[in-house]
C-alpha cells in the first residue's frame, strides 16, 4: 500500500486474497497482479487518497439530517471554502433502509454505529473536519412530538454557534422531496430565522432527491415565496474527484454502486446543472438567503 492512500476501516483483505464488507460480505477475489489489485480497491471505494488540510477563508455549520448528506449535497460548498463542523442530526433510522439488509446480519445499534463510523472516517479521518451526532430517532419512528424534536435541534445549533464563535454560515437542507427528517431541519432554523439573521444562511438542494427536477422545482418556488434567494454557482471541476471520494465512503448506502459508477453520476449531475446556468465546467448551485419576504 502506498503511504499517501488510507485504507478504509470498513474492509478487509483475508488470507484467501478476498475482499471482505464488514468482516461477512465477499465482494470480489482480488488479483496477484498489484497494479490490478489498486484498480479494484479505488473503483470500490476501499482506498483513499490523503487529502491535505488547507487554510480556508470561512467557518461553516453544516446541517444533515443523515449522514451521508453532508457528503452528497454540502461538501462541494464547503470543499476549498470553509472549515466545517458538521452537525448530524438523525442516526436512528430502521433497518429496512440498510440497502445490504438482505447480505450482512446486523441489528439497529450496530447499523447505527456504522453510519456514524463512515462519517467520523470521512469528515474527521479524510477530511480533517469536525463532526457530531444528534443521535436522534427518524421522524419517521420516533414518538416524540414534531414541535419537540424542532426546538432541541434549534437548542442543539444555538449551542454550536456559541461555543464556535468563527462560524460565519449555516448550510441548510432544502427539503426537496419533503423527506420527513430534512424538512424538519429546515423548519427549524426558519420557524425561528430571527436567532440567526446574524449568518450567512445556505440552502442545499439534496442529492439524490434532486435528481426528481419536479420535486426540486416545487420546493424551490416554495421557499422562493418565503425568502429572497439568489443563486450561487461552485466550479466542481477541479474537486469532483475528492467529491466522488468522501461520497464512496457511505457504502452502507450503496451496495450496488462502487466508486466508479458513483463517479459517473456525479459527473452527470454537475453536467446537467452546468447546462441549466449555461457555464462551461462542472458546477453545483446554492442558495444564499438574503431576508424574508412580506417580513411586515
Amino acid at each position: 500500500m502506498k503511504n499517501n492512500k488510507i485504507m478504509s476501516p470498513f474492509f478487509k483483505i483475508n488470507s484467501s486474497n478476498e475482499l471482505i464488507y464488514l468482516n461477512s460480505y465477499k465482494l470480489c477475489d482480488l488479483s496477484l497482479s498489484s497494479s490490478v489489485n489498486d484498480y479494484i480497491l479505488e473503483a470500490e471505494g476501499v482506498v483513499f487518497p490523503d487529502i491535505k488540510k488547507v487554510k480556508k477563508p470561512n467557518t461553516a455549520l453544516i446541517l444533515e439530517p443523515h449522514s451521508d448528506d453532508f457528503a452528497l449535497s454540502a461538501l462541494a460548498y464547503t470543499l476549498n471554502n470553509c472549515n466545517s463542523l458538521v452537525l448530524n442530526v438523525f442516526s436512528k433510522t430502521s433497518l429496512d433502509f440498510f440497502t445490504w439488509k438482505d447480505l450482512i446480519d446486523i441489528n439497529a445499534f450496530e447499523y447505527e454505529k456504522l453510519r456514524l463510523s463512515e462519517s467520523s472516517f470521512a469528515i474527521e479521518k479524510l477530511l480533517k473536519e469536525r463532526f457530531k451526532s444528534l443521535r436522534y430517532q427518524s421522524m419517521r419512528i420516533t414518538k416524540d412530538k414534531i414541535q419537540d424534536v424542532k426546538k432541541n435541534i434549534c437548542d442543539a445549533i444555538i449551542s454550536a454557534l456559541k461555543k464556535d464563535k468563527t462560524i460565519d454560515r449555516i448550510l441548510v437542507p432544502m427539503g426537496v422531496g419533503l423527506h420527513p427528517d430534512h424538512k424538519i431541519v429546515f423548519d427549524a432554523i426558519f420557524d425561528n430565522y430571527y436567532l440567526f439573521s446574524n449568518y450567512k444562511i445556505i440552502l442545499y438542494p439534496e442529492y439524490p432527491y434532486s435528481r426528481c427536477k419536479k420535486a426540486y422545482n416545487d420546493r424551490l418556488s416554495y421557499i422562493k415565496n418565503l425568502f429572497c434567494i439568489k443563486p450561487i454557482i461552485v466550479d466542481t471541476s477541479n474537486n469532483l474527484e475528492t467529491i466522488v471520494d468522501v461520497i464512496s465512503v457511505f457504502r452502507s448506502q450503496f451496495d450496488d454502486i462502487n466508486r466508479s459508477q458513483m463517479l459517473a453520476i456525479v459527473r452527470e449531475d454537475y453536467r446537467a446543472i452546468a447546462s441549466e446556468y449555461n457555464v462551461d465546467n462542472l458546477c453545483c448551485v446554492y442558495y444564499e438567503i438574503g431576508g424574508v419576504l412580506n417580513e411586515n
